[in-house]
């Protein structure tokens, strides 16, 4: 230890008078010579152009360094600016990262995790987080992994029903089925490729359009009902008319869906309808629409 801090308080004095510096040290009992290059600097400071061991402790004002290395702890009171810094474990009261990843896939941060845009730089606007699971005080966290809004075209892609509604002309809110489209049929779809998980949920909306008269709407997945609710009948002298038939007015509308089940597989089959009282039923009197459905997994 003492050695070490002789060889380094001799180069900081060397610095200050010449530019290069001899140390010699023993190698199986010979000596031999290893030149260090120190550059001159102003009194207090040493630029070394070779790597430099310390094998017990070093104190500095300043490090300024292409690489550290630490076998230990690294403490630093000020701050630390680098390209990027692996560590077993880091204690901080703020850090500036434009990404954190861990070699064994899990981070742990025991406190607050505040995330907002830095207020030194105005066009930093990164506000979110992203991650491929998040477990808080032990409980592992919902992770949605599909949303599909029927907004655009493409989103209709794997479904048995191929059509989207809107409930007012120019409307860019879009929903799967809707007026004259569904009646007693499916809408279903396989997800598939879902990452590894031991639970999933699903959530939609669901729209009760025109004449319901007691028909049953409903979710199944895999080909179990998990998810129903009955409407009607309807009475013509209440509700709003929102979609649809102008005969008709709307009594509920855009009722929430969402269910949870144990669930392993990498596929999931998702299929709405509605049940129904005639044969003939006619979808331009009575429908149903499906909006936002998103699946999670954790």
């Amino acid at each position: 230890m003492l050695k070490g801090v002789f060889v380094i308080f001799l180069l900081v004095a060397l610095a200050s008078q010449g530019v290069h510096a001899k140390a010699t040290k023993s190698r199986r009992g010979q000596d031999v010579d290893d030149e260090v290059e120190v550059e001159k600097k102003p009194a207090g400071s040493v630029t070394m152009k070779r790597d430099l061991s310390v094998g017990g402790s070093m104190t500095v004002g300043t490090l300024d360094a292409q690489n550290v290395t630490a076998a230990g702890n690294l403490m630093v009171e000020g701050e630390i600016r680098a390209l990027s810094m692996a560590a077993t474990t880091a204690n901080t009261g703020y850090l500036q990262t434009s990404l954190l990843k861990s070699p064994t896939g899990t981070i742990l941060v025991k406190g607050d995790l505040i995330i907002t845009s830095a207020d030194v730089d105005p066009s930093v606007s990164a506000t979110a987080f992203i991650a491929e699971s998040v477990t808080l005080g032990g409980v592992a966290q919902w992770r949605l992994v599909r949303h599909e809004h029927f907004d655009q075209e493409e989103e209709v892609e794997g479904w048995s029903l191929m059509e989207t509604s809107s409930c007012s002309a120019g409307s860019k809110d879009a929903f799967l089925g809707g007026h004259c489209k569904t009646g007693d049929n499916l809408a279903t779809k396989t997800f598939e490729n879902l990452p590894e998980h031991t639970q999933i949920k699903v959530a939609a909306r669901y729209h009760f359009i025109d004449n319901w008269q007691g028909e049953t709407a409903f979710l199944k997945l895999d080909g179990e009902h998990v998810w129903t609710q009955g409407h009607g009948p309807v009475n013509p002298a209440h509700g709003i008319e929102m979609c649809g038939s102008s005969k008709f007015k709307e009594t509920k509308f855009s009722a929430p869906v969402e269910v949870s089940q144990a669930h392993t597989n990498s596929m999931l089959e998702v299929s709405f309808g509605s049940t129904s009282h005639d044969e003939n039923d006619d979808p331009c009197s009575r429908s149903f629409g499906v909006d936002d459905v998103m699946i999670y997994v954790k």
